[in-house]
């Protein structure tokens, strides 16, 4: 057996002519299928392939790995998606040929500034199996459904390092975030978003402050603004400081309080699944190509988005002479 990506594979027309005969067998392969034919498959993955499991010129088993797959996290991943076997062949753990050799091979090679794979999968217990060990659900790109999300270490299982290693502190810090983001949930939904101050109005200290958690709070070197998640807001929104190149003066232009809402989703999101698999050890330690911590990045988030949080709350007062929710301790349970 070879393991082949099909973007190099001589013979595409025999794979496209296997994946419509056997379309039947899983629902996503339709869906593949159409991705391959519009040639909308590094728009929608970023870099990567389609890597085929090939007896001579059978397909066996095949899957994609990507910059992403149901998700759009630039600084997390690379990720596997469209697992599958072909019903003869199953049994036999092929799948895991696959994932192997992208552990083991071709993620030092393509991808050597990340240090873990991730999937997403609703199958549950299949992909332990594999090395893989389960963080929490998320939201597909597919769809409003939930997908179950897994990570295993490149070059080694996540159970050998994972499970013997300390995360108290983690932890503790997973619960705060979960505070602080409440507390930026709330404000929010409450702020006065047309009070201005230095001629920028509220909502854009708002998507400011979104915008430098989105890109800060995991690795700044290795972001890339997702204009689609915020609506196709431009990132220079987010430019709040005359001195700094890109800002843009006062246009009018007030950020809605549902994109501000749904952007704040997708961050919160993006670092709850990063912090579901740090460990005490990689808070000390730096992301590659990042001078700060990951423990600095993320406290330097506190400090910024709880005084911006703080400067909207005194808009909404002067306004409404109402104080918005404040949660403590009390919010963990």
């Amino acid at each position: 057996m070879r393991i082949v990506n099909y973007f190099e594979y001589e013979n595409k027309e025999s794979i496209i002519a296997q994946l419509e005969k056997g379309a039947h067998y899983w629902r996503a392969i339709p869906f593949l299928l159409a991705i391959l034919k519009d040639n909308a498959f590094n728009k929608l993955f970023g870099n990567g392939g389609l890597y085929l499991l090939l007896e001579d010129e059978e397909l066996v088993a095949f899957s994609t790995f990507c910059d992403r797959d149901e998700t759009a996290f630039p600084e997390i991943g690379p990720w596997i998606g469209f697992v599958f076997t072909f019903p003869k062949w199953r049994g036999k753990r092929f799948s895991e040929k696959l994932i192997d050799y992208y552990c083991n091979t071709l993620a030092p090679e393509l991808y050597p500034q990340f240090d873990k794979v991730f999937l997403s999968s609703d199958e549950k217990g299949l992909y332990e199996k594999y090395g893989f060990r389960y963080v929490g659900q998320m939201k597909g790109t597919w769809g409003d459904d939930e997908t179950g999300v897994y990570f295993r270490y490149i070059g080694k299982s996540s159970d050998e390092d994972f499970e013997g290693m300390d995360r108290t502190l983690v932890k503790i810090i997973t619960e705060q975030t979960e505070i602080l983001f409440k507390n930026i949930e709330d404000q929010i939904a409450g702020a006065e978003l047309e009070s201005k101050l230095d001629n920028v109005n509220n909502s854009r200290f708002l998507f400011h402050m979104i915008h430098s958690a989105d890109r800060y709070f995991v690795n700044p070197y290795a972001y890339r603004y997702e204009k689609m998640i915020a609506e196709d807001i431009g990132e220079n929104y987010s430019i709040i400081s005359q001195s700094r190149e890109g800002y843009i003066g006062d246009d009018g232009f007030v950020i809605p309080r549902e994109v501000l809402v749904s952007y704040l989703q997708y961050v919160k999101l993006k670092v709850m699944l990063y912090l579901n698999t740090l460990t005490d050890k990689e808070l000390s330690e730096k992301p590659k190509g990042c001078p700060h911590t990951r423990l600095a990045l993320i406290l330097g988030q506190y400090r910024h988005s709880m005084f911006h949080s703080g400067m909207s709350e005194i808009f909404t007062f002067d306004k409404t002479e109402k104080w918005l929710p404040y949660t403590g301790f009390k919010y963990i349970k």
